[in-house]
């Protein structure tokens, strides 16, 4: 009936096309009615995906910046172990060290204790000495010698000089 020419359509062939036009019409009533009842669907499926959309981003982020501070810690976490490493060693080294320490003051105490031990001794011997007689104020005084030549050339020497006494 559909592939007659308007003209050539019987009373049957326009009662058939006409049924079908109204069944086409419900039908496309029945999908307008569908795609209207499922628009607020639609539009709250984009609302939360636009959402889960922002969600995500922020995920993102937050899973970089936790990347990050898990970078710094291993940082933090290997000069930690580097200070924990230096700090066994400079244990293992105290005693060592500490009796280097040790030797070198209990000398020096004991060299303290021997000189406070000279000094009394000496304190000691001074106390007991005799007083020294008083020295003559006056000495012999000093003689001039005279200049002799020797093959040509001229020397002075005074006697106290030869003595040991200072100029006076």
């Amino acid at each position: 009936a559909t592939k007659k020419e308007p003209a050539d359509r019987g009373g049957f062939d326009l009662v058939v096309l006409g049924n079908l036009e109204e069944a086409f019409a419900k039908l496309a009533e029945g999908l307008a009615a569908t795609m209207a009842s499922g628009e607020p669907a639609r539009a709250e499926a984009a609302a939360a995906t636009a959402a889960m959309e922002a969600a995500a981003g922020s995920t993102e982020a937050a899973v970089s910046a936790a990347a990050e501070l898990v970078r710094s810690v291993a940082e933090d976490v290997r000069a930690a172990g580097a200070a924990v490493r230096a700090a066994r060693k400079a244990a293992a080294r105290w005693l060592p060290d500490a009796k280097v320490v040790m030797d070198a003051y209990d000398a020096l105490v004991a060299q303290a204790a021997e000189l406070a031990g000279v000094l009394g001794d000496f304190a000691a011997l001074k106390e007991s000495a005799p007083e020294p007689e008083p020295m003559a104020a006056e000495g012999p005084e000093p003689v001039a010698a005279e200049p002799v030549a020797a093959e040509g050339v001229e020397v002075g020497i005074e006697a106290s000089a030869v003595l040991g006494a200072t100029d006076p």
